[in-house]
Parts: C-alpha cells; sequence; structure tokens
C-alpha cells in the first residue's frame, strides 16, 4: 500500500471522525465511566421506586427455580417479530423435550388491533396446545409489570408492534377471558420477559461456578436483567434472598443522543419513548446509519456519483449493511469506488462502536451495582440472545474490547459471555414450572 493511498485512507477516517463528531454521534464521545455512572444511578432510583426511564421491574422469581421431572408446559414467546409457541417436558435424566413448535407473525405488526382483539390471538394459538398442561409461560417482550401472582400489566408495546389501547392490562386476566369465550379452562399464567427467559436458562445450564447472572438480548430491540437483592429492591419493600429484576434497559435516556437519534426518534411509532433501544437495537441500526450516509453524502463526504445515486430517503436495513461488507447488494453497487466504500465502513463502524459501548456500560453498571465478578475465577454469566448480538458487523470486535480494556482492566470485574440453543423457551418454561 503505498504513501499516498495510507494518506487518502487516514482523510477519510477524519472527516468521518469529525462528521460524527458534528452531528453528535461519535462513538468516542460516549465516555464509558461517565456513563455507567450516570446509569447505575438511575437503576437504584428505579429499585427505589422513585422517577426513572429504568423500569426495574420486580418478577417475583427467584435464581432458585424448581421444577420436577415428567412436568409440561405451554411456552409462547411474543417477540418484536414473530410469535412463537411450543409444549416443553423436562424429562427424566434432565433432558428437555420441544413439541408442536409454531411460529407466525407477531400480531400488532401488520396494522394496528385492539387489546382485546389481541388477546383473542393468544387464545386461539393456545387452543391447539389447551390438553399438553394447565402452566403457561408468556415470554412478553414489551415493557410490563410483574404482579406476585406472576400475571403481568402491560406497560406498552414497542418495536413497532402497534396495540394501542393495552397499556394498563392483565395479561394472564385477558387471555383467560379470550379462552373463556372459546369454552376452554383458565390457565396458569407466568409472564416474565425475554431477558429473564435467558437468564433462568442460564442458570439452569451452567456448567461451572459463576458469581452472578445475566440475561441480555440484543436483537430487534434490546433489554437486560439480572439478579438483585431483594433487599435492594425498595418498591416491594426488600426481603431475604435474590430476585430476577427486569431492567428494561432499552427505555433508558439517559445515553447523549444525535441529529440521527433524535430525527429517527421523531418518525417513530412512540416518540421520546425506548431511547437507548433506538441507538442499537437491530430494527434502527440501519435506519440510524441510513440517515447519516444520506448526511454524509450531502456534506460531501462521498463522491457525486453517490450523492447523485442516492435514492431519497432510503433506509438500508442491517443485511443490506452487512451484505455491503461483503462486497454485495445495493450499497456495494452504490459505492463503487474505494474512497466511498472507506467512508461508509468507517460510518458502521462508529454505529457499531457506539452500540458496544452502551451495551458494556450497562453490564458495567450492573456488576458496580452487585459487586459480583471481581474474582476471574467466577466471572458473572451473560447469557445472550438476539441476532444483533452474533451477526451485526463489527459489534463483537469492540464489545469484546471494551470487557476487557474497562470492565476487567479498569473496574476489575469479569464476566463471561454464554449462549443457549432455545434459550427462551427453556427460560420461560422454566418459569411456569416454578414453584415459588
Amino acid at each position: 500500500m503505498g504513501n499516498k493511498t495510507i494518506q487518502v485512507i487516514c482523510m477519510n477516517l477524519q472527516a468521518v471522525g469529525q462528521f460524527c463528531l458534528r452531528h453528535g454521534v461519535a462513538a468516542e464521545a460516549l465516555e464509558l465511566s461517565r456513563e455507567t455512572e450516570k446509569l447505575l444511578f438511575e437503576m437504584r432510583e428505579g429499585l427505589a421506586g422513585r422517577p426513572s426511564s429504568l423500569y426495574m421491574i420486580p418478577t417475583y422469581l427467584s435464581g432458585d427455580p424448581v421444577y420436577g421431572t415428567g412436568e409440561c408446559a405451554i411456552v409462547m414467546d411474543a417477540g418484536g417479530t414473530n410469535f412463537r409457541i411450543a409444549a416443553v417436558t423436562f424429562e427424566a435424566g434432565g433432558g428437555v423435550r420441544v413439541e408442536g413448535f409454531r411460529k407466525a407473525p407477531m400480531p400488532g405488526t401488520h396494522g394496528a388491533i385492539s387489546c382485546d382483539a389481541f388477546f383473542d390471538c393468544i387464545a386461539e394459538f393456545i387452543r391447539d396446545y389447551q390438553e399438553h398442561s394447565d402452566r403457561v409461560g408468556f415470554c412478553f417482550s414489551f415493557p410490563t409489570e410483574i404482579l406476585p401472582n406472576r400475571d403481568g400489566r402491560i406497560l406498552g408495546f414497542s418495536k413497532e408492534v402497534e396495540v394501542p389501547d393495552a397499556a394498563g392490562r392483565l395479561i394472564g386476566e385477558g387471555v383467560n377471558a379470550a379462552l373463556a369465550r372459546m369454552g376452554i379452562a383458565p390457565k396458569r399464567f407466568s409472564i416474565l420477559n425475554d431477558t429473564v427467559a435467558a437468564m433462568l436458562c442460564g442458570i439452569g445450564e451452567a456448567d461451572r461456578a459463576y458469581d452472578g447472572y445475566i440475561g441480555f438480548i440484543l436483537g430487534t430491540g434490546t433489554n437486560t436483567c439480572y439478579l438483585e437483592r431483594r433487599e435492594e429492591i425498595g418498591k416491594i419493600g426488600g426481603g431475604r434472598g435474590s430476585m430476577a429484576v427486569n431492567m428494561e434497559s432499552g427505555c433508558y435516556s439517559g445515553f447523549p443522543q444525535g441529529d440521527f437519534d433524535r430525527a429517527l426518534d421523531a418518525a417513530s411509532q412512540n416518540p421520546g419513548d425506548h431511547l437507548a433501544e433506538k441507538m442499537l437495537g437491530g430494527v434502527y441500526l440501519g435506519e440510524l446509519i441510513s440517515r447519516a450516509l444520506h448526511a454524509a453524502a450531502a456534506e460531501g463526504l462521498f463522491s457525486e456519483a453517490v450523492r447523485c445515486a442516492l435514492p431519497e430517503e432510503r433506509y438500508y436495513t442491517m443485511p443490506e449493511i452487512s451484505a455491503f461488507l461483503a462486497g454485495e447488494g445495493p450499497l456495494a453497487d452504490l459505492c463503487g469506488t474505494e474512497s466511498d466504500r472507506e467512508v461508509l465502513t468507517a460510518l458502521i463502524r462508529n454505529f457499531m462502536d457506539r452500540a458496544a459501548r452502551i451495551t458494556a456500560v450497562t453490564f458495567a453498571a450492573i456488576l458496580q451495582k452487585t459487586g459480583q465478578g471481581k474474582d476471574p475465577a467466577r466471572p458473572v454469566s451473560i447469557l445472550a440472545e438476539g441476532t444483533t448480538f452474533y451477526r451485526a458487523p463489527f459489534f463483537r470486535e469492540y464489545l469484546d474490547r471494551y470487557l476487557e480494556e474497562y470492565l476487567a482492566g479498569e473496574l476489575g470485574f469479569h464476566c463471561e459471555i454464554r449462549s443457549a440453543e432455545d434459550a427462551t423457551l427453556i427460560g420461560t418454561a422454566v418459569a411456569a414450572l416454578c414453584q415459588e
């Protein structure tokens, strides 16, 4: 590589860095220690029941679920895009059997529906599984207040799911009413979040000693769960032992936003809500990068050919962005010169770096709150789920660096990223059959 080529690359990287700073989205502007302290403060406020952008929802599930062999639960998973249902049985000897797995579009993703219509849809799914069990574990990946009887009160929807009258409705109660209209006996519901399910699966499948447990989702959206001492959960009056707390970390509003974050938020279905999720969730990252691409082209960072050929208000998806990095797809066709490719790659790297910093800050705040993971021989388990976490370009490269340099090197906390097959389904079944 000649000196002239190296000089051009450095100029491009410098131009992208200045562009990101000018628009308030530069990854390096998200200072790790400062943002960790801000997030930690919001966690404590939320646990105490004081105003906070973090819901810090008690789940009434401990880290020691108990279920008997041979028991079966109906398991449902309502995510950002798909609805899944199956019957899960814990067999003698420790095996897990998943039967009748079915996937369908998430109700409310193809136009607004009423909450009663939403409950009717869920009841229709249960109809074919009603004979398997009277217990239902419902992994409901939207803000929900969990009640002591493990039913859940909907706080709202996100991820572009439209059920406008859902706030305040009880999930188990509403679905049981729909089942009654079908002549089906009521079920015993355990409502939980996908992060809680992931964490419960991580506890159940732990093959070594861990000092603590975290569940983390980064797919269409994002959220985090961890085990907290009950005495620290002031909003429920404290207590003894531990309890899983659903942070609803995607709702956090403290991370510094830039021009493209604010524009995306204003154009979304829920302006002002789920601000952190809109900075790193897979359904939003492509649009953020696309908005930066349009602005960078208008400001002369790309060639005239790109500026003229770029479709107006065209937002590219994360799969299209990943295809570009492999030299394929519409973005690869658009960026025909090496300089254009370098500029777009640098923009993508910046947003992935920022997403990794947000993730590292979230983990750091939890570990500082609990004090767990100080011994490298007993790290904290982080059961991570989601296509964005595992497939987004450059994300793990940056995250692994911050886990090593910031969490371990600077703060002295150690964690281990883990994955598990069917983690959400298995963890949800554990919750349904838990005796607590």
